[in-house]
């Protein structure tokens, strides 16, 4: 942490010195990024854009080598003039740019060193041969030209070459020459920087603090506000954690976009030291003055991100408590922030963490209500609110469900349990009300059927069994489900006592057998309907049914059932000979002698 150093030197530095040298390939997002801007590929055809951007290089690389070889023989005619250090210099400059072809070359050759598509003619290209190039003719025109009236280009080129090179003594040993020998040039300031940064990475922080604080001496220099914020970083390194956030204010300072005075602005380095602040202020200060410290140096919009970044470290240090004062603070002041539902999202998770389930139902609440459709908080964010309500805070209530069900499975038979259950059963309900009805979320929707179930909710079971019955693409899942409605509405039915839901236990069964005839339950189902009937007294009706049950030798633990209730349905309407005859038919189909002894008794009494 104490080392670290969010962007390399060259960053701001060359900005300048690219005027001078011709060197776009050195700009400030190259060297932080490490990739060259022109080797970005975006293509699906990624091989077909490399082969065309390789052979443009090796246009480039031709045409520009043929000017090499042109102002070499220009130099060796204008040996002793008052323009050959100026010619030299050029050279120099047509090497430093062959260092761009050099890279791109580097990054296009394969496991044996070769160039994919290349022609012989540019096989030898590399970024450090062209490196060292340069840096001997630089040296040249120094060691040569000592009165060169672009001697600071010269020397500072020269140095950043060397860095290239890996020698950072020869390249500091130049950077000091610009700094001492050159005390008004242009370049003065990223000198300074260069040779803080060469310190710093040593861990010398004392003599990079140094460095950073001379370019204070250069408030128009493009590196100033840029030198203030590394001295920040070496400070904090020092362990001088005041002096640091203070510094870093200066570059927010500096850098605020509402006080321009013709000063040109550094948007990513304000945002990077509004960041960093977050971290300093984490270590050094009390969770209390988050909101007026940030406040005092933030635009509105910027302060939510400070805030949030500042949360994201107090709960990955298990500082949930404080985090959730300055959220509150926060969210009481800016309730429509574009923050909001990402803190919201940070409170689910950090209480979870702290095993504060009540507060993290109640942040789930809230983000659901933020995230309906028509909520001020949703209009108000409309650019952002698709991605963060359907994805980011949808996946989080999912997780938060799917983690306290598994919980609950496990933990039945706890004290706590019936809460846990209550809770899952809440967080279930929020993330299914937000269903996207093209494109159902049947999983989750059964597991909340089952674990209403499981803790007696029958009537609402049965609702959500139905609606995976129809809108799951599982067969087995719908298979099971609108099995399970059956199964559920029956214990609703019998917990009360009641008879008034037997039109929607008839409509459920028929259902299921309209679907599965050959379903795994449909002896069972039919076995229902024909008691159902039968307890309703509708005999005619319950003797469909049970017949071809009773009839069936397959039927199992039902055909004895169905034969004892269609031979009360026959005693019932005194169907004597009807009785006979049945009797007679289960006679020859039953191998049990107790149940054939029985049946011979009741064919007889008919």
């Amino acid at each position: 942490m104490r080392n670290k150093s969010t962007q390399k030197f060259f960053s701001l530095c060359l900005t300048a010195v690219t005027v001078l040298v011709a060197l776009p390939s050195f700009s400030g997002e190259t060297e932080r990024k490490g990739l060259l801007p022109e080797l970005k590929i975006n293509s699906t055809d990624e091989a077909a854009n490399q082969r065309k951007a390789l052979q443009s290089e090796v246009l480039i690389t031709k045409t520009e080598n043929q000017a090499i070889q042109s102002l070499m023989v220009i130099i060796k005619k204008q040996k002793g003039s008052s323009q050959e250090p100026d010619l030299w210099n050029r050279l120099a400059e047509l090497y430093m740019r062959r260092t761009k072809s050099g890279r791109f070359f580097d990054l296009n050759r394969n496991e044996k060193g070769a160039l994919s598509f290349a022609p012989p003619a540019v096989t030898g290209e590399t970024a450090i041969v062209n490196l060292k190039r340069a840096v001997q003719v630089y040296t040249k025109i120094e060691r040569e030209f000592p009165k060169y009236n672009e001697m600071d280009s010269v020397l500072f080129n020269n140095a950043f070459a060397s860095q290239q090179l890996k020698m950072p003594k020869d390249a500091e040993a130049l950077y000091h020459k610009v700094v001492t020998q050159h005390p008004r040039s242009t370049l003065v300031p990223d000198s300074y920087l260069a040779l803080g940064e060469i310190a710093y990475d040593k861990q010398k922080f004392k003599e990079a603090l140094e460095s950073f604080n001379a370019i204070g001496k250069f408030p128009e220099s493009r590196v100033y506000s840029y030198g203030m914020y590394k001295s920040a970083w070496t400070m904090y390194n020092l362990h001088q954690s005041d002096d640091a956030i203070q510094k870093l204010i200066d570059v927010v300072k500096f850098q605020d976009p509402r006080k321009r005075s013709g000063r040109e602005m550094n948007h990513n380095l304000r945002s990077e030291s509004l960041r960093d602040l977050a971290l300093f202020f984490e270590e050094t200060q009390t969770a209390e003055k988050a909101n007026s410290f940030f406040n005092a140096i933030a635009t509105p919009d910027e302060v939510g991100e400070c805030i949030l970044n500042l949360a994201k470290l107090y709960d990955a240090h298990a500082r949930q408590k404080e985090m959730t004062l300055f959220l509150a603070e926060f969210l009481q002041k800016q309730p429509n922030s574009s923050k909001r539902l990402k803190m919201e999202t940070l409170l689910v998770n950090g209480n979870e963490t702290a095993r504060n389930r009540s507060e993290v139902l109640k942040h789930l609440i809230i983000g659901s209500a933020l995230c309906q459709k028509n909520s001020e908080w949703r209009v108000t964010n409309k650019d952002i609110a698709e991605a963060e309500c359907d994805y980011d805070f949808a996946k989080t209530n999912m997780e938060i469900a799917k983690k306290w069900w598994d919980l609950w499975q496990k933990n039945k038979t706890a004290t706590q349990s019936r809460e846990l259950a209550e809770l899952t059963q809440e967080a279930f309900r929020l993330h299914l009300n937000r269903e996207d009805p093209t494109k159902p979320d049947t999983k989750s929707r059964y597991a909340y059927a089952e674990l209403l179930f499981q803790i007696g909710e029958f009537r609402k079971a049965t609702e959500q069994y139905q609606l995976v019955g129809t809108k799951s693409i599982d067969t087995q899942t719908a298979h099971d489900s609108n099995y399970s409605a059956l199964v559920a509405l029956e214990k609703a039915r019998q917990k009360k006592k009641e008879k008034t839901d037997d039109a929607e236990l008839i409509r459920i069964s028929k259902y299921y057998l309209e679907r599965y005839p050959k379903g795994e339950h449909v002896t069972q189902v039919k076995f229902k309907v024909g008691f159902t009937a039968y307890d309703q007294g509708n005999m005619l009706e319950a003797e469909k049914w049970l017949r071809p049950i009773a009839a069936d030798s397959k039927s199992g633990e039902f055909k004895a059932k169905s034969e004892d209730l269609v031979l009360d349905i026959l005693n019932a309407r005194k169907d004597f000979a009807g009785i006979k005859t049945f009797s007679k038919e289960l006679l020859n189909q039953n191998k049990d002698e107790t149940r054939k002894l029985a049946l011979t008794k009741m064919m007889r009494e008919a």
